[in-house]
């Protein structure tokens, strides 16, 4: 491993000798997905080359914020990610103004859901005249036929 001119980032350069003489050494393992799987846990980001850079594509570079070369005082600052920690994260960014929008939004829901049982229940309604309408009327033809029919008792 190697750091980059800026010190900012740090590259693995040879990803077979890092997993089997140093990880083993620190770690349970000698895996190096499993070895950039906690760096990803620590917030550790792989950073592409850029175009025309002279690394190759065997290269891994990875970034932190908090990690550099010449700031050895701010790994104390970096801290595992755990699900906790992203929920809490995600909850202080919900601003004032999303809360606000939901508000409305669950209002014009309820809005909506209001009209829209209103309606059921007028079509419903609508429905049943309809039914008892056609009901009586079938009844009364029914009652026509069978008295037309030759040979039925009255």
């Amino acid at each position: 491993c190697t750091w980059t001119e800026a010190g900012d980032m740090f590259v693995v350069k040879d990803q077979n000798e890092l997993a089997n003489t140093y990880i083993p050494q620190y770690f349970d393992h000698n895996k190096f997905p499993s070895f950039s799987r906690q760096l990803n846990f620590y917030g550790f980001r792989k950073v592409s080359p850029k175009l025309g850079s002279t690394q190759t594509s065997k290269y891994v570079t990875f970034h932190h914020a908090k990690f550099h070369r010449d700031y050895p005082e701010r790994l104390q600052e970096i801290q595992r990610t755990t699900t906790k920690n992203i929920k809490k994260k995600k909850m202080i960014e919900i601003s004032e103004k999303d809360i606000t929008e939901l508000k409305d939004q669950v209002f014009t829901l309820q809005e909506t859901v209001t009209s829209m049982t209103d309606d059921m229940n007028t079509r419903l309604e609508d429905l049943a005249q309809t039914y008892e309408r056609e009901f009586k009327r079938l009844k009364v033809q029914l009652a026509r036929c069978t008295s037309d029919y030759p040979g039925e008792a009255r």
